[in-house]
Parts: C-alpha cells; sequence; structure tokens
C-alpha cells in the first residue's frame, strides 16, 4: 500500500499545481503543473493508458472475438471521453451533477472492463 501511495504521489507531482504537500502541515508544496497544459496532459494520459493496454494485451490471450478487438475499442473510447474531459465545456455548475457522473461513469467503465476482462486469458 505504501509503494502505490508513493508511486501515486510521484505521478501527482507531475501533473499537480504546487499544492502537494512532502509532509503533512507543512508550507512547503510542490507540483510541476502540467495540468496548465490541457494538450500536454492529454497526451501523457494517452500514452499511459496505451502503454497500459500494450502491457495488458501481450500478458493476455483473446478467447472471442469481444476478447480480441474489445479493448482496443475500449481503450478508443476513454481516449475520446478523456478529450471530452479535458478540451469540452462543463456539463453542469453543480458539483453534485458533476459528482454523481463521474461516479456512474466510473463504475460503468469498470465493469465494461471487467466484463471485456472475462473475454480474455
Amino acid at each position: 500500500m505504501a509503494l502505490a501511495v508513493a508511486s501515486h504521489w510521484l505521478l501527482d507531482l507531475i501533473v499537480h499545481t504546487p499544492d502537494l504537500p512532502l509532509w503533512s502541515d507543512t508550507s512547503l508544496k510542490l507540483g510541476f503543473g502540467l495540468w496548465n497544459n490541457a494538450i500536454a496532459t492529454y497526451v501523457l494520459e494517452a500514452a499511459l493508458l496505451l502503454g497500459a493496454l500494450w502491457l495488458y494485451l501481450r500478458s493476455t490471450s483473446a478467447t472471442t472475438a469481444t476478447g480480441k478487438y474489445g479493448m482496443g475499442v475500449f481503450a478508443a473510447f476513454l481516449l475520446l471521453v478523456n478529450a471530452g474531459n479535458i478540451f469540452g465545456p462543463l456539463v453542469s455548475d453543480s458539483k453534485v451533477v458533476i459528482a454523481v457522473s463521474v461516479l456512474t461513469a466510473y463504475f460503468v467503465f469498470a465493469a465494461l472492463a471487467f466484463w471485456l476482462d472475462k473475454k480474455r486469458s
């Protein structure tokens, strides 16, 4: 768990504005601010997604036609959703609507990925 937290903090360091404390309750906040550049943010996130997809597809094999093509189509869909998220307008000004939309999308995408994973071994 500690490795996951530490690696996540290091990845956040790249994208966050200087709002990450090095230690709790310190005035020193770190962040390189990649989020200030939407194109660079999208390119980095797309590279991470495609790299992870490549590793996943290399380490598994399809058991059905859906298993052969499904994850690639799903990744393309995620790239489109992310483009809309980064470059598109806000769906709503309501924090509740945004929170419900994001959580719903998360659970739908996770369920779809789980289902697609069952089509590979």
